[in-house]
C-alpha cells in the first residue's frame, strides 16, 4: 500500500511540475528577442549553447530562457556527447536580464514563475551528464549573467573580462541560484562578500578568489583546458560526471557495475596499460 501511495504522489509531483513548466513556456517563449543556439560536433562530442542577443549585451530575454530550457533536454538526449562549453555572441559573454523583459514580468505579477522556470533550466544543466564548461569573454558576465557562468562545472575567462554579481547595487538578490553556487565555490563568508561588495571582478582576481577556474583567450582554448578531461571513451567520461553528482553512494555501484567488463574496459585490459 505505502509504494502504491508514493507512486501516486511521484506522479502528482511530476505532473504538477509539467502544468508549471508549460504554463512558464507559453507565457515566455513571446517576450523579447534574442536566441540562445545550441550545436553538436558529433566528431569531437562537444557541443557549444551561444547566449545570442548581441545588441543588447546577449541579456536574458523570456524567449532565450525557453530557448536554453531546450537546449538543455537536446543535450539530455545526446548519447555520444562528452561536453558542452557556453558561451556568448559579440562582445560581452551576458549582460543579465533583459530588463525591459524583466520590467514587464514584475508588472504581470509572473516574477516567481520566471524565477522558478530559470533556476529549473540551469539546474538540469548543472546535472547534465556533459562535463560542462562557460567561456566567459568580451566585457565579461555581470548580474544573472554570472549566475549562468557558475552553473557549469568549470567557468573560464578572457583575460580582458571580468564577472560582476551587481545585484545588490540593482536592490535584488540572485534569482537564479547564484548564491548557492557561489556558496558552494567561495564558502559562506566568501560569497556574501562577493554578494554585498557587488564589486566587478578582473580575470586574474576573479582566478584568485575562486570563481573562475582559468584564463583562456578563445574558444580554442577552452578546448584545449578541456581536453585531457575528454580523453576517455563518452560513456566513461559520462558515468564520472553521473558519480560525482550522484545523491546516494549506490548508484556509483550501479554506474561501475555497467562499465566492468564493457567495451571501454576491455580495451583498457587489453592495451595493458602501466599506472606506475
Amino acid at each position: 500500500m505505502g509504494n502504491v501511495i508514493k507512486y501516486l504522489y511521484d506522479s502528482f509531483n511530476k505532473y504538477r511540475l509539467y502544468l508549471q513548466l508549460n504554463s512558464a513556456i507559453k507565457y515566455l517563449e513571446h517576450l523579447g528577442e534574442g536566441s540562445v543556439d545550441l550545436e553538436l560536433n558529433k566528431t569531437t562530442g562537444i557541443a557549444t549553447i551561444l547566449i545570442n542577443h548581441p545588441k543588447k549585451k546577449n541579456a536574458i530575454s523570456g524567449k532565450m530562457m525557453v530557448d536554453f530550457y531546450h537546449a538543455v533536454n537536446e543535450l539530455e538526449k545526446w548519447e555520444d556527447g562528452k561536453a558542452v562549453i557556453l558561451h556568448g555572441a559579440g562582445d560581452c559573454f551576458c549582460s543579465g536580464g533583459d530588463l525591459d523583459v524583466f520590467r514587464l514580468i514584475a508588472e504581470n505579477g509572473r516574477t516567481t514563475e520566471m524565477s522558478f522556470f530559470m533556476t529549473f533550466a540551469m539546474k538540469k544543466l548543472t546535472n547534465l551528464p556533459l562535463v560542462s564548461v562557460a567561456f566567459i569573454s568580451g566585457r565579461g558576465a555581470f548580474g544573472g549573467g554570472a549566475e549562468i557562468a557558475l552553473t557549469t562545472d568549470y567557468c573560464v575567462i578572457h583575460p580582458d573580462s571580468k564577472i560582476a554579481f551587481i545585484h545588490a547595487t540593482m536592490g535584488v538578490t540572485p534569482a537564479w541560484g547564484g548564491g548557492f553556487r557561489l556558496r558552494e565555490r567561495l564558502g559562506l563568508k566568501g560569497a556574501l562578500d562577493l554578494l554585498l561588495k557587488s564589486r566587478s571582478n578582473k580575470a586574474n582576481d576573479a582566478l584568485t578568489l575562486g570563481i573562475v577556474d582559468g584564463v583562456c583567450n578563445s574558444i580554442d582554448e577552452v578546448e584545449t583546458f578541456m581536453a585531457e578531461k575528454l580523453r576517455h571513451d563518452a560513456v566513461v567520461v559520462k558515468s564520472v560526471k553521473k558519480t560525482v553528482i550522484a545523491n546516494d553512494p549506490s548508484e556509483s555501484t550501479d554506474l561501475f557495475a555497467h562499465l566492468l567488463g564493457a567495451e571501454s574496459n576491455r580495451k583498457a585490459l587489453e592495451a595493458k596499460l602501466k599506472h606506475t
